[in-house]
């Protein structure tokens, strides 16, 4: 089964090379550069996880977690905030905001593919463990 990704991420580079990465990966891949875009796409889409920035141009990371975390459809969808904002502060506000992971720019590409492969196995166990 072909795992999907969304990635929201409003720099062009990065965005692309996010992308590449996952797809490399055998990843569906999934991208938007604004908050509302993202919402779009899952509203069309199949998510099996989204990679976020939080500083979008329309609306921020936080509004589309809350979104995600607030539709019964989308509320299992793990979040994983990627961010310039660093200060342990801003990590914390993140993870309690609900965002299954945090990762700040620059990153380690390896990381984050583990970290997704990781919440998607997590997902499946839960989602097993429901059935």
């Amino acid at each position: 089964m072909i795992n999907s990704i969304l990635i929201v991420e409003d720099e062009p580079n990065l965005l692309e090379s996010i992308s590449t990465i996952f797809e490399m990966q055998d990843f569906k891949v999934y991208k938007a550069d604004q908050g509302k875009l993202a919402i779009g796409i899952l509203n069309d889409r199949q998510v099996d996880i989204i990679v976020c920035d939080i500083n979008l141009p329309d609306i921020s990371g936080y509004e589309v977690l809350n979104y995600v975390k607030s539709e019964r459809r989308f509320f299992k969808i793990p979040l994983i905030f990627l961010s310039a904002y660093a200060a342990p502060s801003d990590i914390e506000k993140g993870m309690k905001s609900g965002a299954q992971d945090y990762f700040t720019k620059p990153f380690s590409g390896k990381k984050l593919i583990d970290a997704v492969k990781t919440r998607i196995q997590q997902t499946a166990n839960h989602r097993q463990n429901e059935d």
